[in-house]
């Protein structure tokens, strides 16, 4: 955990990931964009053999780039983390060596 007051910077070789990441989405959203007016437009002209699994790959494409959007959303790591959690998800009390895990109070 970072001591209160100190931002925590998001390491230099994560940047470059992330935005492979943002670049991801958004060219999975503008993809799952297209495709429907493709297929309605090829619809439109009787061509809509096929047009079942190009609505799939559509609503697939837009799942994805939401998939991918929810982890880089956190705006870089920089939301305060749940107070009381070390970042792998461990109560702060149990990661820490030689420490007692707190009990109820009954």
């Amino acid at each position: 955990m970072t001591t209160p007051g100190v931002k925590a910077r998001m390491p230099r070789n994560v940047r470059p990931a992330m935005a492979g990441v943002w670049v991801q989405a958004v060219l999975n959203l503008a993809a799952g964009a297209l495709l429907p007016a493709v297929v309605n437009d090829a619809a439109d002209h009787g061509q809509d053999e096929g047009s079942g699994l190009l609505r799939f790959v559509a609503v697939l494409s837009l799942l994805i780039a939401g998939a991918l959007l929810l982890p880089v959303s956190d705006r870089g790591g920089r939301l305060p983390r749940q107070r009381g959690v070390d970042g792998r998800g461990i109560p702060a009390d149990l990661a820490t060596p030689g420490s007692q895990p707190m009990t109820s109070a009954r």
